[in-house]
């Protein structure tokens, strides 16, 4: 008989949890298990991959405080019959307790998703549901986060037991990208002898998008032979980033993609793929970037040390002289005469995503919870 697993997310947008609960459940054996997505809020672009790939998702569209008891009502009637409840980040899993374990004593398998919370970075409901989930979270089955430093900040404020599983990576997405790679910076109108950065993040201040615009201010100081790529939810027309850009003076060195489906190809035409956050977690295109085989610089919060190990550069975050110069520094690799150094690099970054964190083993560790 299958086993009848029910996720709960708060929404199914585009970020790094969205994109690994649809790893985790369509990588998982359909001959043993049944599964639905409820999701808080509405279906989502990655809602409508999951029903693609034949999930059940269920919406319960909650946009204000009278919506609660009909999506409580709804949520009850869908977990009941079901063998394990697991919830994605904090307002979900505050929501999937009171389901799973207030009213049908469900086993329930908690996701947290967040580094380390910050005033002023951080929404105030935010924080306080989290500090609520810490003092309900002796009351849960399991709880599962993705990163050392996620793991070892919720524990300071009250979580219990926390298990760390990391994000896995589908290793059939980053078969062959490199072969349309001409074709690529052609259709972007990208001058072939140009070097490309690329930086990958949706708008928010955790991303310091400062860091990285002042950054390549300081970079064209030195050199004109570069473009830099912004790829993510909410850059395109956005007044305060179109701002920054202007008042660095910048514009000729900054193509805003927005949000695009073809990140693996993306990262594969470029040369340097830079993650300039002063807050992450576990960081899922960071990982994808040295499956790439794309040179990576990232700043030394959350995993990104751990992630990246000896196969790229890691320097302090909210820095931009220091990341100046390490892009600066990679850039040179291209143009010494020792380029077997950074064949040694994409290789290495590469060989551990497939050995550390290929989806299969994530995906067993999962199953071994259940």
């Amino acid at each position: 008989m299958k086993k009848k697993i029910v996720h709960i997310i708060t929404g199914l947008g585009n970020g790094g949890a969205e994109n690994m609960l649809y790893k985790l459940v369509t990588n998982m054996d359909t001959e043993l298990y049944d599964i639905t997505v409820v999701s808080l809020l509405d279906k989502g672009v990655t809602g409508l991959k999951l029903e693609d790939k034949n999930i059940n998702v269920v919406t319960l569209n909650i946009n204000k405080f009278s919506g609660f008891i009909k999506s409580f009502t709804k949520a009850k009637r869908i977990c009941k019959s079901v063998d394990v409840v697991q919830s994605w980040m904090y307002h979900a899993d505050l929501f999937a307790f009171i389901i799973a374990k207030v009213l049908l004593k469900k086993k329930l398998i908690w996701g947290i998703r967040h580094g380390a919370l910050e005033k002023g970075k951080d929404k105030k409901s935010t924080i306080i549901i989290a500090k609520i989930c810490a003092f309900l979270s002796r009351y849960v089955d399991e709880i599962v986060c993705c990163s050392k430093v996620s793991k070892e900040y919720h524990e300071s404020i009250g979580y219990k037991d926390i298990k760390i599983i990391p994000n896995g990576f589908d290793l059939k997405d980053f078969e062959g990208i490199e072969k349309n790679k001409t074709e690529l910076k052609k259709s972007l109108g990208i001058e072939s002898d140009k070097k490309i950065l690329v930086s990958i993040g949706r708008w928010n201040r955790a991303k310091n998008y400062p860091n990285l615009i002042k950054s390549i201010r300081l970079l064209r100081e030195k050199r004109a032979d570069f473009i830099c790529l912004l790829v993510g939810n909410g850059l395109l027309e956005n007044e305060e980033l179109l701002n920054l850009i202007s008042e660095n003076n910048v514009g000729e060195y900054i193509n805003i993609l927005g949000r695009r489906s073809d990140v693996p190809q993306i990262l594969a035409m470029s040369d340097i793929f830079i993650l300039h956050s002063d807050i992450e977690g576990f960081s899922n295109v960071l990982g994808e970037a040295m499956l790439s085989k794309t040179f990576c610089i990232a700043t030394d919060v959350g995993d990104n040390r751990y992630i990246l190990s000896d196969a790229g550069t890691i320097i302090e975050k909210n820095n931009p002289e220091k990341l100046s110069i390490a892009i600066s520094n990679a850039l040179s690799l291209y143009e010494g005469t020792d380029k077997n150094l950074l064949e040694v690099y994409k290789e290495k970054g590469e060989k551990r995503i497939r050995e550390k964190f290929s989806i299969k083993n994530i995906v067993k560790e999962f199953c071994s919870l259940y």
